[in-house]
């Protein structure tokens, strides 16, 4: 029988960093500094991803993609490269295995959970677990991964490219969170009112605004909204609770299927919590621009 998860035990993981730009820096020398900052992300913690090692290290790779990912996104307008396109979408079905071993890292990470699950739905559980690595082990060594990661850095060498124009980098990175922050302002007001599936919309620019905040907050030195900071903090515990539900969807099939009943969650008290969160990021000042009319 496997012992439960401690996500608390390992120390040695390299957690995302600060994007150094200069405020006058032009559009293609900061798309290769963000990315150069994703794939290191991730490049420092994909060699330790192990069933035994530390869970902390297969969440902060598939951290390191999510963030390339929203990168591309970001820039998507500037680059008008479809190449781009491509690159994000091919790193999103990468990913997809690292996300059901990270689900299942979570689950048997969660208070109280090995004290009451029988020795068969431990067992069972540390299998799917164990299953569910070797998939991420054998996606890690595959030519696929290789191959786009190939491509990934042939992409990154032919900076600066040849953008026309190559507009200041802060222009570009106020207008693709100014494009964020206005879809969360138009659907975020009554979340209740929403489906499950567009909520996630909501939840996807939330995450997107967050990562352009950290990306982008040395190019508004002078700005006269609320901090980045704050920005990313506010728009974390936001994405977490919009997360809430569906997580708590995931776990209830993971433990249905080992044949054990998951306590109900409150789904009223969560769709609040989301609201108050959502409000709270809707009542921030723009750090990039003036709040649109």
């Amino acid at each position: 029988m496997s012992c439960p998860v401690d996500l608390t035990e390992f120390v040695s993981i390299r957690k995302a960093g600060p994007v150094r730009l200069e405020p006058t820096c032009l559009t293609s020398t900061a798309v290769v500094a963000v990315a150069r900052e994703c794939l290191d992300h991730w490049q420092a913690n994909v060699g330790q991803v192990d069933v035994d090692g530390d869970p902390s290290a297969l969440h902060q790779t598939r951290v390191g993609l999510r963030r390339f990912r929203s990168a591309l996104s970001l820039f998507r307008r500037a680059l008008d490269d479809p190449q781009v396109e491509w690159l994000g979408d091919e790193v999103r079905e990468l990913a997809l295995p690292l996300g059901d071993a990270r689900d299942l890292d979570v689950l048997m990470a969660e208070p109280g959970l090995v004290d009451r699950l029988d020795p068969s739905a431990l067992s069972q559980l540390s299998e799917q677990r164990r299953a569910a690595y070797v998939r991420v082990g054998e996606l890690l060594d595959s030519t696929r991964w290789a191959d786009v990661w190939v491509l990934v850095e042939r992409f990154l060498d032919r900076a600066p490219w040849d953008l026309e124009p190559d507009p200041p980098a802060v222009v570009t990175a106020a207008d693709a969170l100014q494009r964020r922050w206005r879809r969360i302002l138009r659907d975020g007001g009554d979340l209740a009112a929403l489906s499950a599936a567009d909520r996630h919309r909501v939840r996807i620019q939330a995450k997107k605004l967050r990562y352009g905040a950290q990306f982008f907050a040395d190019l508004f030195p002078d700005h006269e909204g609320d901090d980045p900071s704050k920005y990313a903090s506010t728009l974390g515990r936001a994405q977490d609770a919009l997360g809430a539900l569906n997580d708590h969807h995931i776990q209830h099939l993971l433990l249905e299927g080992v044949g054990v009943a998951h306590p109900e969650l409150d789904e009223t008290a969560a769709l609040n919590a989301s609201q108050v969160a959502v409000d709270e990021v809707m009542a921030l000042r723009p750090f990039w621009a003036s709040p649109p009319v």
